[in-house]
């Protein structure tokens, strides 16, 4: 169990995670995993007591904690995690409140007290996972310069056949552009033209094959591709079986064979598949109203948690995403040492392909989104880069991250080095104000030490 220290005569605890995975318990400054570790070491929790220099950390951010507190006593939300990382591990992180009231099904217990190790379903901050799966494949083919079979600008249509030409269980009149020129490189930057959502009727509790197949004969495109932006869950499915096609092995196990497994993600899965299983005795309970309404859309269902969507449907904790996001500053774990991307492709990853002279997207079309409700974004591979409209509450033009729409935001700077991933009960904290003073908050912090 993480040690944990409670602040006193607070009517909300607070617990100060002390050490990461791997890293040896002799009370000295918890540092990056060394190279001789053994594998065991490097698979093993391992936490330490809190020594001096966790606990200037834990004081340099103690703005950052106090205002997460007050969301959670002020009744903006019942619970929440929060996890600051640098050189590669945790440097702070608290946790607060409980599960939402919402009942749950499978094990899923609304009120449940939020710990550190508590596991979120997090939403979209799943999406940067799909197309990392998606990336990889193409740098191991050799496509990242452009040559070869399998690139950016590889079309969907010659991976997913079904997806060419126009969706063929619409009339004409809806049936909108011609999908064949959409590629791998318009999904993951929303470009493609696709709409958001998928369409679908989830009463029926539909599969991932099921989803991917309305997408090909019910997906129309709103613009010609690459002229526009349109945030799509429906492009980030396609990826999904993109990667199914071209390895024969279903998105939750990839991800578990080839990213979770390499970094030491231990708590997270992407629904039921893949080798890491569910933890429901973990897992907190979202404050969905519409549920109320609409069962289909209720996130705390077994259907749901299970289905493992590939545009929302991740379970993970705050640590097993600052390891993420750290190890995307340069390609590799410095934990496990196992890396995931060479150093230039993370990098490409996180880098504007929508705001920047390059690209193809009309500089007008760069202010604001016609299509869709949400502000303007500037998109990376995947992941979304802080220089539009719609940021994450810091100064850099360079940081890069995902909000999640079941009140989930996480980000890191290559400029600093520094990662922020808070997790909450609340939907309607994602794009929040509150959200981003919190991460103004954990800059400040970071800068005074």
């Amino acid at each position: 169990m993480p040690c944990s220290v409670a602040a006193p005569k607070q009517p909300v605890s607070r617990h100060v995670h002390c050490s990461w995975w791997g890293m040896t318990c002799a009370g000295r400054r918890l540092g990056i995993l060394s190279a001789h570790l053994s594998a065991a070491d490097r698979s093993t929790p391992c936490f330490s007591l809190v020594t001096t220099d966790v606990a200037e950390e834990a004081h340099a951010f103690r703005a950052a904690g106090e205002f997460a507190q007050s969301l959670v006593e002020g009744g903006r939300c019942h619970g929440l995690c929060l996890a600051v990382g640098r050189a590669g591990r945790v440097i702070y992180s608290t946790a607060l409140g409980s599960s939402a009231p919402t009942p749950g099904e499978g094990g899923l217990e609304p009120n449940r007290p939020v710990e550190i190790g508590s596991i979120w379903e997090v939403a979209s901050v799943t999406k940067p996972f799909t197309a990392l799966a998606v990336v990889q494949l193409i740098e191991r083919a050799g496509g990242l310069d452009g040559r070869g079979s399998f690139t950016l600008d590889t079309r969907v249509s010659s991976i997913l056949p079904a997806f060419g030409g126009l969706p063929t269980d619409l009339p004409p009149a809806d049936q909108g552009w011609d999908r064949s020129n959409v590629t791998l490189r318009h999904l993951m930057t929303h470009t493609s033209g696709l709409r958001d959502a998928i369409d679908i009727d989830r009463s029926g509790q539909p599969s991932l094959d099921e989803h991917l197949d309305a997408v090909c004969k019910r997906g129309s495109l709103q613009f010609a591709p690459g002229t526009d932006i349109s945030y799509s869950s429906q492009g980030i499915m396609l990826l999904a079986g993109v990667v199914e096609a071209v390895t024969g092995t279903p998105l939750p196990a990839y991800l578990s064979a080839n990213v979770f497994v390499p970094l030491g993600m231990l708590d997270t899965c992407l629904g039921a598949g893949g080798s890491r299983r569910r933890q429901p005795e973990r897992e907190m309970t979202m404050h969905f109203q519409i549920v109320a309404e609409n069962r289909s859309w209720d996130h705390n269902s077994t259907y749901w948690r299970n289905l493992g969507a590939p545009w929302g449907g991740l379970l993970t904790t705050v640590h097993d995403m600052t390891v993420f996001y750290q190890a995307m500053l340069g390609g590799a774990s410095q934990l496990t040492r196992e890396r995931i991307l060479l150093p230039a492709t993370a990098h490409l990853m996180c880098q504007s392909f929508t705001h920047r002279k390059q690209s193809a997207v009309p500089v007008e079309k760069q202010v604001g989104l016609i299509y869709g409700e949400k502000p303007s974004s500037s998109w990376g591979l995947g992941f979304r880069i802080n220089e539009a409209e719609l940021k994450f509450g810091v100064q850099s033009s360079r940081a890069f991250g995902h909000h999640g729409a079941s009140g989930a935001i996480a980000w890191a700077d290559p400029m600093t080095g520094l990662s922020m991933v808070c997790f909450s009960t609340e939907p309607s904290l994602c794009y929040s104000e509150e959200f981003n003073q919190l991460s103004a908050l954990v800059v400040e912090g970071a800068a005074s030490f």
